[in-house]
């Protein structure tokens, strides 16, 4: 996780375990110095004392729609 986005992803995090799902864009940076932009999205199942039980989610790559994103913004 970029360290600029890390306290982000943490809140997404703790409102995941309030509400039961999450949504989160963030980059990363890959062991080849590479940044990429993601998205994480999820369910937090609660066991019976309300700690997490499961995390199902998925992680997906949008650092190609986020640089059209950029180049349409720009164009406005």
């Amino acid at each position: 996780v970029h360290p600029d986005d890390l306290p982000g992803l943490l809140a997404a995090g703790e409102a995941g375990r309030a509400t039961g799902h999450f949504s989160f864009d963030h980059r990363i940076i890959r062991k080849d110095g590479v940044t990429r932009w993601v998205r994480e999205r999820g369910e937090i199942l609660p066991a019976n004392e309300g700690s997490p039980a499961r995390i199902i989610g998925i992680v997906q790559d949008i650092t190609d729609q986020r640089k059209l994103e950029n180049r349409f913004q720009k164009l406005f």
